[in-house]
Parts: structure tokens; C-alpha cells; sequence
């Protein structure tokens, strides 16, 4: 099969991402007509049919373009990344005015030159929230983040600033070729962690250890896909996670037989269809028939749904996605 081929493992919810955002980058360099499918067989690997020698000078200019992921702001006298969706020690109304007029610059700048990508990552992300909070008064600042941005925040950690930019410049310092057998999965290089046994990098998309900093770039622009709903009355939302409060929180993806573009694979992931049929199955049902034939129409074989997992202190806990369980879609008589 022509094209470029992950080396990574579907139960892994950075695969999936990884597809998502590297479709997404070519996509926005210009290559429009590109296709996302998953290879035949009891081995399934995420593909996207571009040709291989384009791809690894396409993420490079990606990583090393991305102005904003280097953009700080002071916060009790510390540098945060300005566009993080969640930041601590904004203790009044100036430094909440001080942020948005920040953010606001940011976002009028990437709109005049037309950065879809960046302005749709940044939707995706969410913001910090202002807006809502507790019975006691309690402003609930991580109420407009994405759930997919699960950035441990211990000794004052933050998405952009602690993980996107480093891996923004672990990525753009390598070379074409370098950045191709890392997606590939010839070759799995941790330049942000150093390679520690124990890292993080993959940032709550896989388990503890070395992920390839191409893979997670990809992966990281990969929630650029998967956009927010912002809410008034409860946290924010995100068809393809779940926060019910009566079950464990987990993420749900789809699996296909045929060749999506970008734009089909982001009416699936927000589909009202892929929430209530994940519902289904997180109850231990099937789905209703109707379900089962709207998503089979479209060419999904299965839904793929990762458990959370939180470990770490209640101050700063680690959301992590877990081994993926597959949900067949049948096509019902």
C-alpha cells in the first residue's frame, strides 16, 4: 500500500490521533485530496495515502512555524504558555482581563493570515474559564478545557508551555528523514524526556514511557479534530468523551473499511450516531438497529473506547486513556 504507514498500535489512543493530526498538517500545507484509512487484516495499522517523501519536510515547517506555542504570559510572577487551556494563579479581574486581551492578540493575529489549523487547535483546546464556579464561590477554571488535554499538573505544568512547545522544537530540530522513521515507527526517539523510562510525553494519550516526539505532535494536533462545546451551565463539552458522573470517563474512536477524508472523519468523531452508539456499549448493550446501520453506511467496522485512568495526588492528578476494547458494528438484517 503507497503512502505512509504508522508503526502504531490501534489499543493505543495516541495511534488514533496521530492519524488525525498528521492528516491534519498535510491537509493544511496544501494537500487537500489526501485520504485516512486503516490497513486489511487482523493487524490493522492507521494509514494516510501521501507520499512518504513529502511527509517528514511537511511536519518539519509545521513544528518549527508555530509562533504561538512560544507566547508567555507572567502569572504570580512565573512564565506560563499564554494559549494554554488551563493555567493556575489568576487571582483577580486585571489578570483575567490581562490574559484575554493577550489571548484575543493571538487569535486576531492567526485569523488575518488565514491559520485555519491553528485557530481550529485552539477551539479544541478550549480556554481557561472565567465563567463558572462552585457553590462556594469557587472560580472552575478547567471548565472550558478540552478532556483530551490531560497535561499533569504538578509544580505548575501546563500544556502548551511544558509539553506542546517542547515538542515543537524536539520536532523541528530533526531532520525530514529523522521525523518519517519516527511515524513510521522505525525508530522511537523521546528528545523532550530524554528517553526516560517513566516519561510523559505522550501526555496522557498512552502509558508512562519514550514516545517518538514526531508521534506526538502528530497526536497532540490530532485533538485539533475533535472540537468543544462550550456550556454555561456545566463543564464543557466533547462528543467523543464522557464524563457521566455514575460511570469511569473514557474516550471513543471509530474504526473504518474505506478511505476518509479529513472532513468525513470530523462529522463522524461529532456525531450524535458515535455518542449514543459508545453509550450503548459502555452499558453493555448493542446498539439500537438504526445506530448500527447509520454508522455502518458510512463505513465503520467498530468503535474503539478507552477507559480513564487517574492516579496522582487529588491537587494534581493524571488522566491517562488505557489499552482501547473494540466494539464490532454490525450491520443488522
Amino acid at each position: 500500500m503507497n503512502g505512509v504507514t504508522l508503526g502504531g498500535d490501534p489499543r493505543r489512543l495516541i495511534t488514533h490521533l496521530a492519524l488525525y493530526g498528521l492528516a491534519a498538517i498535510c491537509a493544511d500545507a496544501g494537500h487537500t485530496g489526501l485520504r485516512l484509512s486503516w490497513t486489511p487484516g487482523m493487524s490493522p495499522r492507521a494509514h494516510l495515502d501521501i507520499s512518504p517523501q513529502i511527509v517528514g519536510p511537511i511536519v518539519q515547517a509545521h513544528a518549527q512555524n508555530r509562533g504561538w506555542v512560544r507566547e508567555i504570559i507572567a502569572l504570580s510572577g512565573t512564565a506560563r504558555g499564554l494559549m494554554s487551556p488551563r493555567l493556575s494563579g489568576i487571582p483577580d479581574d486585571d489578570g483575567w482581563q490581562h490574559l484575554q486581551t493577550r489571548r484575543h492578540q493571538v487569535i486576531d493575529s492567526l485569523t488575518t493570515v488565514g491559520a485555519d489549523l491553528d485557530l481550529r487547535m485552539l477551539g479544541a483546546l478550549g480556554e481557561p474559564c472565567y465563567w463558572r464556579f462552585d457553590r462556594k464561590g469557587k472560580r472552575l477554571q478547567d471548565d472550558a478545557a478540552s478532556r483530551l488535554e490531560m497535561q499533569p499538573r504538578n509544580t505548575g505544568a501546563e500544556f502548551v508551555g511544558t509539553r506542546l512547545n517542547k515538542i515543537a522544537q524536539a520536532v523541528a530540530a530533526r531532520t525530514p528523514d529523522q521525523i518519517l522513521h519516527g511515524l513510521l515507527g522505525d525508530q522511537i526517539h523521546d528528545e523532550a524526556a530524554g528517553n526516560a523510562p517513566d516519561s510523559r510525553s505522550a501526555t496522557g494519550l498512552d502509558v508512562p514511557g519514550p514516545a517518538d516526539n514526531a508521534v506526538v505532535w502528530g497526536a497532540l494536533w490530532g485533538i485539533s479534530q475533535i472540537p468543544l462545546a462550550l456550556q454555561t451551565t456545566r463543564g464543557a463539552a466533547l462528543t467523543s468523551a464522557s464524563t457521566h458522573p455514575d460511570r469511569p470517563e473514557h474516550f471513543a474512536v471509530p474504526m473504518w473499511r474505506t478511505r476518509w477524508h479529513p472532513a468525513r472523519l470530523r462529522t463522524i468523531l461529532t456525531s450524535r450516531q458515535l455518542t449514543a452508539a459508545t453509550a450503548a456499549f459502555v452499558h453493555g448493550r448493542p446498539p439500537e438497529d438504526g445506530l448500527m446501520r447509520w454508522l455502518s453506511a458510512r463505513g465503520l467496522t467498530a468503535i474503539i473506547i478507552f477507559p480513564v485512568t487517574i492516579t496522582g495526588s487529588d491537587k494534581a492528578p493524571e488522566r491517562r486513556a488505557g489499552t482501547g476494547q473494540l466494539h464490532p458494528i454490525g450491520s443488522p438484517q
